[in-house]
């Protein structure tokens, strides 16, 4: 992902790239740019994440259950 994010920017002009995500991928996203790259790289390389229908949390049956309180 970091390869490809850095080819996109050097693509886009070297400007930072917006990410989009969706479903399972906005925890994998939010996962990689929390652990996996330094802060001075998330700066350079992104200028936005947007996630669709994230699963950040979990199953809609447990959403829904939490949501019924």
């Amino acid at each position: 992902m970091q390869a490809f994010i850095e080819k996109t920017y050097t693509a886009n002009g070297n400007k930072p790239v917006i990410a989009v995500s969706f479903s399972l991928g906005g925890p994998v996203m939010a996962l990689f740019l929390q652990q996996y790259v330094p802060e001075a790289w998330k700066t350079k390389y992104v200028s936005s994440v947007l996630s669709f229908s994230g699963v950040f949390g979990g199953t809609a049956e447990t959403l829904t259950q939490q949501l019924q309180v």
